[in-house]
């Protein structure tokens, strides 16, 4: 394999990014570390 692309949780299987964007626009939005 010479390169793997996308966003690291995507390609692991956790779709982080999509994750985040639906908790916005449901109002709820997540703030790292605070």
């Amino acid at each position: 394999m010479e390169r793997i692309e996308g966003d690291f949780f995507s390609v692991m299987g956790l779709p982080v990014r999509l994750v985040l964007n639906l908790m916005r626009e449901a109002g709820r939005e997540y703030r790292f570390g605070k």
